[in-house]
């Protein structure tokens, strides 16, 4: 799992490395906007499980990352 600092860099590729001076000017500009980017919890990133049907059982649920940081917005 990336740092909230890390996630950010990536939205903002340098090169072979990624940008550190926008993501710490996109964060310090979330931050004077009353916001905060925090880690996203595994469970509210997955869809609720479908009920399954009569008389089957339905698999426990995998998370899926795709590639994605898991960051939301609070404010």
């Amino acid at each position: 799992m990336f740092t909230v600092h890390e996630a950010v860099a990536r939205f903002f590729p340098a090169g072979a490395d990624y940008d550190h001076k926008e993501a710490d000017r996109l964060i310090t500009w979330l931050e004077s906007c009353g916001y905060a980017v925090v880690p996203k919890s595994h469970n509210a990133a997955e869809p609720p499980a479908p009920h399954p049907k009569s008389g089957t059982v339905a698999p426990p649920p995998v998370p899926s990352t795709r590639g994605a940081p898991f960051l939301r917005l609070v404010k």
